[in-house]
């Protein structure tokens, strides 16, 4: 007797011992059965019966159809040994004493069950995203049950659940593979179907069967994706499976996001935030036009910075660093904490969660690239000569400044101030003298007063449109952005400074309108 044989033996006679004694008994060996085959067990009491009922049906749908006969499909989701009892009451002819007399039947097999092990999206117009943190690609295959035995879960560490990107108005192309709880049969076939999110159905698909594994090649959806910007939080895939010529029965369900962009991106890496936000955001629109500024309100309230955060994914395996963590500009200005110096670059800015002006532009960029978007885009802006640099707002310009001499007479420059050794301690800045103190002023992104001295800056220019991403804000020039956003402008000279009787170095500042009499200053864009 083999150990599966074994099994079913034990587990009968367990079962038979727990059934009352009847005066008829019948025995239903079903054998080994795979899911979707359909079985009947039927008594046959010497009589004629008067009543019947299911007593336990082992964890199979059993249906009555008689008092005597009994049908299941086996389920997808039962492995192992089944055992079923059945009892009722029959009578012979003449009767016994006027009493029924008792029948009971017990029905057992041995069940194979099948789980999705794991599901592969690939094709034309798909690419592959990467993960925020470390640059990994979360590559195929997206979907997968690690868990030990499969639960038809991607959920826990280990497992995969990774987020999707396709082009809009493709066929996803689609690989799974399925589990069996034991080598099936030879000779088995098997068949795979899957029924998708927006109707992105998986046709009836042979399987190829080796052991406990049960491969569905490469196979493309019935149906496209829709011909516009989509974000699926859950795009599942509910996978059934056929067995021979039984019943299609479930086998569990996937579950991924999916971002679905106007166009091929032009992009490489396309990091999960920038994704996320690009897609979004932008929910349903057609155009590039269309789509900018949706996505902008990502960045932007309307009248300044938005609360831009790092996608939030509850996978353990996903995002490691500060999941759904707010992205700030210059908060800090730099160490400490250690590791959040603001950072140059997209990676940077989502890795710490700290950025300067040049991430921003980058991120904003790359939200619009993920479209395929493939204009500059950047603006470098300066202060014009001779000045060095200028002041974002708000500053507050003490007295009538301490140089009305030389430059204070002929550009306004007439406020003195003078770094000291140590610039600035945490977010704050430190000065040997000072005419002008930085103040609450324009806000950055999730930094409500951010570094604010710079000898230049970097924006973005989409069709004529200046988008400042670090504060949230939309310009049409220079001229408007010197107006609204700029305190002052200096020029960096030596100073003798007669109280210490040294000579340093100092920022010469005047007024971004100091008024008739004076020369107009303006930022200079490039381009």
């Amino acid at each position: 007797m083999n150990r599966r044989s074994l099994a079913i033996f034990l587990f009968a006679s367990l079962a038979l011992a727990q059934l009352a004694a009847a005066d008829h008994h019948d025995d239903v060996p079903l054998g080994l059965r795979l899911p979707g085959d359909q079985v009947t067990a039927e008594a046959h009491p010497p009589g004629t019966v008067l009543t019947g009922n299911v007593v336990d049906n082992g964890g199979w749908p059993w249906t009555q159809e008689s008092l005597v006969k009994y049908t299941a499909t086996v389920p997808g989701s039962f492995a192992g040994a089944h055992a079923a009892t059945f009892a009722g009451t029959y009578a012979l002819s003449g009767g016994k004493g006027g009493y029924p007399l008792t029948w009971d039947m017990l029905a057992t097999a041995h069940a194979i069950k099948a789980d999705v092990k794991q599901v592969a999206f690939l094709g034309s117009g798909h690419f592959l995203i990467t993960e925020d943190d470390a640059d990994p690609l979360y590559s195929q295959p997206q979907w997968q049950d690690n868990s030990a035995p499969l639960n038809r879960s991607a959920d826990e560490a280990g497992d995969r659940k990774y987020p999707v990107g396709y082009k809009r108005n493709v066929k996803p192309l689609i690989g799974a593979i399925f589990i069996a709880s034991e080598d099936l049969p030879s000779g088995t076939t098997v068949k795979a179907k899957a029924a998708g999110t927006a109707g992105i159905n998986i046709p009836e698909t042979d399987c190829t069967v080796s052991g406990v594994t049960i491969t569905m090649p490469d196979t493309e959806s019935d149906n496209a994706l829709p011909d516009s910007i989509q974000y699926y939080d859950t795009f599942n895939f509910t996978w059934k499976l056929k067995f021979n010529d039984g019943d299609w029965v479930d086998v569990g369900t996937s579950k991924n996001r999916m971002c679905v962009t106007l166009a091929a991106p032009t992009q490489s890496p396309i990091y999960y935030s920038v994704a996320y936000h690009a897609c979004r955001t932008a929910v349903g629109e057609t155009t590039f036009n269309a789509a900018v500024p949706k996505i902008w309100t990502a960045f932007s309230s309307g009248s300044g910075p938005a609360d831009t955060r790092k996608v939030l994914d509850s996978h353990p395996d996903l995002v490691t660093f500060e999941n759904g963590s707010a992205l700030h500009y210059y908060n800090p200005w730099e160490d400490p904490p250690a590791n959040t110096w603001p950072s140059l670059t997209v990676a940077g800015l989502l890795k710490v969660g700290n950025g300067q002006c040049s991430s921003w532009a980058q991120l904003w960029l790359h939200t619009l690239m993920t479209h395929g978007y493939s204009g500059a885009g950047g603006t470098y802006i300066e202060a014009p000569a001779p000045y060095n640099g200028f002041l974002v707002k708000n500053w507050d310009f003490i007295g009538v400044g301490s140089n009305i001499g030389g430059i204070g007479a002929t550009l306004g420059a007439r406020w003195l101030n003078a770094p000291a050794a140590n610039w600035h301690t945490g977010s704050v800045y430190n000065w040997r003298f000072l005419d002008v103190r930085d103040s609450i002023g324009v806000p950055g992104q999730n930094s409500a007063n951010p570094q604010s001295q710079f000898n230049n800056h970097t924006i973005t220019k989409i069709d004529g449109t200046y988008y400042d991403p670090s504060y949230g804000r939309i310009y049409t020039g220079a001229a408007q952005m010197t107006t609204t956003a700029i305190a002052g402008f200096y020029v960096e000279a030596p100073y003798y400074d007669p109280v210490e009787q040294t000579t340093v170095d100092a920022m010469f500042i005047r007024k971004t309108d100091m008024g008739a009499g004076y020369p107009a200053v303006t930022l200079v864009f490039s381009p």
